[in-house]
């Protein structure tokens, strides 16, 4: 096994090094292959549009407190519209700011990234799979509360 510095470097010794094996997040790899999975019983090839399909599929972690959204990824998935192996990123911010101007920084920020331009953007440069409607929905709400001190 070996390694590099980062997914960057990771991503360089799997280019240099013939009939290496490595995982990385798929906005990194380029123009490395990447496997399909097996999904119930078929074998599945990655997609950014069936990445983001597992995610909208998957359920909600139902234990966490109001507006903390966080999903269980259904990784036992058997449909072939999902791949389950993906990586969900997540933002935090604080629910009240003493500076209201931050507050509301903050706020837009979110709902840029949240939003469709916001995710198209960050398909586009990073390669993310887009949230739902649905799950940008809720997202906007967890947005909406936050406020000042």
């Amino acid at each position: 096994g070996e390694s590099g510095q980062g997914t960057s470097g990771l991503v360089q010794i799997v280019t240099d090094t013939q009939g290496a094996i490595g995982y990385a997040d798929a906005s990194q790899v380029a123009e490395l292959g990447k496997v399909s999975v097996g999904v119930g019983s078929a074998f599945v090839e990655y997609s950014s549009e069936k990445a983001a399909s597992v995610v909208a599929e998957s359920p909600r972690d139902d234990s966490r407190k109001e507006g903390d959204i966080a999903i269980k990824v259904a990784r036992n998935t058997t449909s072939d519209k999902d791949y389950p192996v993906v990586l969900v990123s997540y933002t935090l911010a604080c629910t009240k700011y003493t500076d209201a101007a931050k507050g509301e920084l903050v706020k837009a920020f979110l709902t840029y990234v949240a939003s469709e331009a916001g995710q198209k953007a960050a398909a586009e440069n990073a390669g993310s799979a887009p949230i739902s409607d649905a799950l940008r929905t809720d997202v906007q709400a967890s947005i909406d509360a936050i406020g000042g001190s």
